[in-house]
């Protein structure tokens, strides 16, 4: 990156000629370990009279003003918080609960993980897009969906073609993958850079970005690689093949009980037609946000279908009740 650094430190020259509002710009970390906005008014927009670049530390807030570090207090009318993102721990996983009962977030509890960044082992059926370490911070996150659709499309036509119901990354696979990917990460300046971004987690750990090439990750999840991967049957009743017929699942579980929720455990609906006879699918459909009253859904976890079943799943009318979590089989 010294390159890349060597240009920006000249036109930083050339667009501020004042070095002492220069060294107040001048970042303290190397290129890349943030990411890099391309702006043709930022720096003069700085220089202009009627601004003043502040860098001390805010102290404290009152109701017309900031008071800064340094004792200084400056007159404001809006105040524009821009922290960058919060990204390193999923909402989504204080809702998913694994065979053995145990909430992603707490499986998640040293940090994020998944094989190929889709597949998390004790979670059987439940498939990612856009999961841990597969975000960017140089290119197209389009390339990086495509490929993981293929690799969960993959997934699916090898469960249909075996005739089985569950699918789940064996542990020992999804800790070599992370073991790699991490090994990789080390080398990165997202890690190295001497900066604290939105892409590290508590621990300064890097569970968001992909630390290669795209082009790699695209032809790792090519095909979906089956010896990493236990299949069985699943439970319920496998002999319903009946045309026309496919079936979710759906069970629920209070959070603070740790029981089933009285009738929905279990309970079927039927959710579409199909030209081919199928096996029982597992599915577990959540909200897509935390608001217990929003009526937004995701497909988080699925068997053996077809994409049309898939897109009916999603209009499930059940809902979960204010507190429960659901519960993978």
């Amino acid at each position: 990156m010294r390159g890349p650094e060597r240009l920006a430190r000249q036109h930083l020259a050339k667009q501020v000629p004042d070095p002492e509002l220069r060294a107040k710009l001048t970042p303290n970390y190397k290129i890349g370990c943030k990411r890099i906005l391309i702006s043709s008014d930022y720096l003069p927009a700085a220089g202009q009279p009627n601004v003043d670049v502040v860098t001390s530390g805010i102290s404290e807030i009152r109701e017309h003003s900031i008071v800064t570090s340094d004792g200084a207090e400056h007159a404001v009318d809006t105040i524009i918080f821009s922290t960058g993102f919060h990204v390193t721990d999923m909402p989504v996983a204080t809702r998913i609960a694994g065979r053995d009962g145990v909430v992603l977030r707490d499986h998640w509890k040293d940090g994020m993980h998944a094989h190929r960044g889709s597949t998390v082992a004790g979670y059987p059926n439940l498939f990612f897009i856009v999961g841990p370490n597969t975000g960017l911070g140089h290119t197209s996150q389009v390339f990086m969906i495509e490929s993981q659709i293929a690799y969960v499309l993959d997934a699916l036509n090898q469960v249909q073609a075996r005739g089985v119901g569950v699918v789940e990354v064996r542990p020992e696979a999804e800790e070599a993958w992370n073991d790699d990917v991490h090994k990789a990460m080390g080398r990165t300046v997202w890690t190295t850079g001497g900066c604290a971004s939105w892409y590290l987690d508590e621990r300064g750990r890097n569970t968001t970005l992909w630390p290669g090439f795209t082009f790699k990750f695209r032809n790792l999840t090519r095909r979906f690689d089956s010896a990493s991967y236990r299949f069985r049957t699943g439970g319920g009743d496998s002999s319903d093949r009946r045309p026309f017929a496919k079936w979710a699942r759906l069970a629920a579980t209070d959070v603070d009980a740790g029981q089933p929720v009285a009738g929905e455990r279990h309970r079927r609906q039927r959710v579409g037609g199909g030209q081919q006879p199928v096996q029982d699918i597992g599915v577990a459909v959540a909200r897509g946000n935390g608001d217990d009253e929003a009526a937004a859904r995701m497909v988080l976890h699925l068997g053996p279908t077809d994409l049309q079943a898939q897109a009916e799943l999603g209009q499930l009318a059940q809902r979960p009740r204010p507190g429960a979590v659901l519960q993978a089989e």
